[in-house]
């Protein structure tokens, strides 16, 4: 089976870790969005957990780093 044979369900699933790496790490904020879309849209309650605490724990960070300035 290819990824082109993959349901978005079946996708995510698969890819998951993948996508949660995207969000972390990627600078590209385009492509963040296409992986946090991905995740709401088909991803499982835990998953849509885990990628809400990591936004809220960078806009935290953000938000530090305005302070300080």
């Amino acid at each position: 089976m290819t990824d082109t044979d993959l349901s978005p369900d079946q996708y995510v699933k698969e890819n998951q870790e993948v996508l949660s790496n995207i969000i972390k790490h990627s600078s590209d904020d385009f492509v963040r969005s296409l992986a946090v879309a991905a995740i709401v849209e088909y991803g499982d309650d835990a998953t849509r957990g885990e990628i809400i605490g990591e936004l809220e724990k960078l806009k935290n960070c953000e938000t530090n780093q305005q302070g300080e300035n």
